[in-house]
């Protein structure tokens, strides 16, 4: 069996397209908010155009939020 171990630069590269894939449905779901779009919007073009660790953990807060507050709703 041969294990594969990934780079940090592949792992992060996972995780923001794990992250955006999240988002767009975000923005799916968001159609009649305008506010939300705009920040989820700002957030996938960070997190594509600088996929950090600090900017993926922020987009990763943001959706957990915005999924918890729909999970209120």
């Amino acid at each position: 069996m041969t294990i594969f171990r990934l780079t940090p630069e592949q792992s992060r590269a996972n995780k923001a397209r794990c992250c955006i894939a999240d988002l767009r449905f975000l923005l799916t779901i968001s159609k009649g908010h305008a506010a939300i779009r705009d920040l989820v919007n700002e957030h996938i073009d960070r997190v594509t155009q600088y996929p950090t660790d600090q900017n993926l953990k922020t987009a990763w807060r943001f959706c957990a939020y915005v999924h918890d507050k729909i999970r209120e709703q």
